[in-house]
């Protein structure tokens, strides 16, 4: 994949999010992990702004910025 398919498939899985993607890193404790799926159904784990509440009650702003981006099979 080159650079601009990876960031297309990284802003793809961001506009779809749900607050369903939400991970919980660990119990009791808040977390800026969420799973999303690229456009061809791969997932890739968006750690974005700062920690949110357990669990969030709304998306993240899109004005956060990515703290990273990781691929996962």
């Amino acid at each position: 994949m080159n650079e601009d398919k990876v960031l297309i498939e990284i802003t793809y899985a961001r506009h779809n999010l749900t607050l369903d993607d939400w991970i919980q890193i660990r119990p009791n404790r808040s977390s800026n992990t969420w799973v999303g799926k690229t456009s061809e159904g791969g997932k890739i784990h968006l750690c974005i702004g700062t920690e949110v509440m357990i669990p969030p009650t709304a998306m993240p702003s899109r004005t956060l910025p990515y703290g990273t981006v990781i691929p996962k099979k």
